[in-house]
């Protein structure tokens, strides 16, 4: 044959079939295929020439050509992994959808990236190391997000097609898809919509009257985010519902919201993946709030850290209807107390916005709680019993003054909520300080209001989430999920290994984050 004279150094017939097979038409390639296979294991990297030629096939040739083709890529990875980089980069290439024809548009038969998952699946069913090679190769080809919705959609659809075949690819493939994602989050702007006035809180202040309407450019980004949620949301969803190593999702998200969520400032939609996942149980809820307080209670994290890290507690804790009951209490006594403590041992340092910034942002995160949760609680206790639990009088009160410091919608809504439930005490401490500090002529900092599920704006995804979210009209009257109405769970063996050091579960026992958390972060 052709190969065997070309070992010999005779390469005159080998020339020949290159020349034929870029001469060949698409109909015949399927003989070419075929023959291939028969001597497959004549072909090494001095047939590079060869394989480049034959990895031009763009899937034209009718089922039985494409079936041939998909036979010869998995016989030449398996008996050579000198080709596995060029295969791999050739199926990456390939998931992106040609460019459509301008009068005809871009039909089902012309679309390549089925063919190339399917042979994607085969090659990392007979060669496993190809699997880095492969995430590498769809790594660097993902289409940049000015690229067009159809291209970052069936890209996007293929990468997690292959991850739920393989599912140890699925931490590393969200992880990168998310990065993608915040990319594209940040394009947008928040719209100041008459239509969207009931899905917006009072409290927080950066969505402003005076901004203007999204431009449209950020509209097609918020088309193409909408669409990959989408795709995100259904993918966690099918791998829970399925029974796919679902704690391992839980806990590689945890990983995933940690490098590369937390870290990341303003960020408006990527977070609701995990807040999706958590409404799927009660413990990952528990899971969630823990690996949040650890990060507050984190030595070696960052202000910025902790305090975005108690955002997120209190935007999670005001907003997702299925925390139970006790989760709510146990997160309040723990920060609240947190709080009454600091502000005792600091009692002497006044006036200094600075140095007590962490004690201020954990007394706005309390007042937005329970600006949100308030009368869901007295639904289980006094007014009396409520001050004397949580001591929220005596944070007010503090030396430290965090009314003058909290954001001021924050504040008013606190008042305002207070004398709606008719909790008289509070709210006479509530006017009193509020009236001294009106009294004090002297320019105020304040710590910044942002908290982190503030309402999902994206018109299709926002499905995944609108059923499990509390918006500011419902906190009153929210009927709570048969999830969250159990206090009990059996919570043996679901803990992440990466926490088990600060959480200590029993089965049938209610979990108190306050138990397990007792020391104040803020000193």
């Amino acid at each position: 044959s052709a190969l065997t004279k070309k070992k010999s150094g005779n390469k005159r017939d080998y020339e020949k079939i290159i020349r034929a097979l870029e001469a060949s038409p698409t109909s015949t390639l399927v003989f070419w295929f075929r023959a291939l296979v028969k001597c497959i294991s004549l072909v090494d990297v001095s047939c590079t020439e060869l394989v480049q030629t034959l990895l031009r096939y763009r899937y034209d040739g009718g089922e039985n050509a494409n079936q041939a083709f998909e036979q010869m890529i998995t016989n030449l990875v398996s008996s050579n992994q000198q080709f596995v980089v060029m295969v791999c980069d050739k199926l990456a290439t390939d998931m992106k959808p040609p460019v459509p024809n301008e009068e005809l548009g871009l039909i089902d038969e012309e679309l390549t990236g089925p063919h190339a998952e399917s042979i994607a699946v085969r090659v990392l069913g007979v060669s496993p190391s190809a699997l880095s090679f492969l995430l590498k190769s769809l790594m660097e080809r993902y289409p940049h997000k000015t690229s067009s919705i159809l291209d970052l959609d069936q890209y996007t659809m293929h990468m997690l097609s292959i991850a739920n075949h393989f599912t140890v690819l699925r931490e590393r493939v969200l992880e990168f898809l998310v990065k993608q994602i915040i990319e594209i989050d940040a394009e947008i702007s928040i719209p100041d919509d008459d239509d969207q006035e009931d899905l917006f809180f009072d409290l927080d202040d950066s969505f402003g009257g005076s901004q203007e309407r999204t431009p449209s450019d950020a509209v097609e980004m918020a088309e193409k985010l909408d669409d990959l949620m989408n795709r995100l949301f259904d993918f966690c969803n099918h791998q829970i519902d399925a029974g796919k190593a679902p704690e391992e999702l839980v806990r590689g998200q945890l990983r995933v919201f940690d490098s590369v969520i937390l870290t990341t400032q303003k960020v408006k939609h990527p977070q609701f993946l995990l807040f999706f996942i958590c409404s799927k149980s009660p413990t990952y809820s528990q899971q969630f709030l823990a690996f949040l307080v650890q990060k507050i209670i984190d030595n070696s994290a960052s202000q910025l850290t902790k305090t975005t890290a108690i955002s997120y507690i209190a935007s999670y804790i005001a907003r997702a209807k299925f925390v139970s009951p006790s989760l709510i209490h146990s997160t309040l006594v723990t920060l609240c107390s947190w709080a009454v403590a600091y502000a005792k041992e600091n009692s002497t340092h006044k006036d200094d916005f600075d140095r007590h910034l962490m004690f201020y942002h954990l007394c706005q995160a309390i007042f937005y709680m329970f600006c949100f949760r308030f009368e869901q609680i007295l639904d289980r206790t006094t007014r009396e019993e409520c001050l004397s639990t949580f001591n929220l009088i005596s944070i007010i009160q503090s030396s430290l003054n965090p009314f003058m410091h909290c954001s001021p919608f924050v504040v008013r809504e606190l008042t305002e909520i207070s004398r709606e439930l008719n909790i008289s005490k509070l709210t006479s401490v509530c006017d009193a300080i509020l009236q001294r500090n009106n009294a004090i002529v002297a320019q105020n900092r304040y710590v910044e209001a942002s908290f982190p599920f503030d309402p999902y704006l994206l018109k299709n995804s926002s499905q995944w989430v609108s059923d499990n979210y509390c918006s500011w009209e419902d906190r009153g009257g929210q009927e709570e999920s048969s999830q969250a109405s159990e206090d009990y769970f059996d919570l043996s063996g679901s803990v992440p290994d990466d926490f088990d050091v600060m959480m200590s579960f029993t089965p049938e026992a209610t979990y108190d984050i306050s138990i397990h958390f007792p020391r104040s972060p803020v000193y």
